[in-house]
């Protein structure tokens, strides 16, 4: 006679309510990063500078006026004008930190596309 098959329902439920777990928890850590990530950044540009890890793992200021000087330099290379006001400014630093241009690091440098890095100003912290 046939072995008879088991029934795989609790099991199919049991991974979806497990997925859906991990699927919550993942979207709160994802929200509480966000979250410490953007009041890491509103404090930084109070100060007006970051503290960003250098190639070579060194802390460096990097002031808002070494930055846009580093995205001016970058826009001309485009043919595009200048950045225009601290709106303006705070619009790419912005959009970095959504894409990933800027990144806190946990032990409170950030992580910096290397074209800010070459801006002239840049003194170790």
């Amino acid at each position: 006679m046939a072995k008879k098959p088991k029934n795989r329902s609790s099991r199919s439920i049991k991974q979806t309510r497990e997925a859906r777990g991990r699927l919550a928890r993942q979207r709160q850590e994802a929200d509480a990063a966000r979250q410490a990530a953007g009041e890491a950044f509103d404090k930084a540009y109070q100060a007006g500078y970051f503290t960003a890890a250098s190639p070579q793992g060194q802390a460096v200021h990097l002031t808002l006026d070494d930055v846009r000087k580093a995205l001016n330099t970058e826009l001309a290379s485009d043919g595009e004008p200048p950045v225009q006001g601290e709106d303006e400014l705070l619009t790419l630093l912005v959009e970095d930190l959504e894409n990933g241009g800027l990144v806190p690091r946990p032990d409170g440098l950030w992580e910096v596309r290397a074209v800010y890095l070459t801006g002239v100003g840049t003194t170790q912290a």
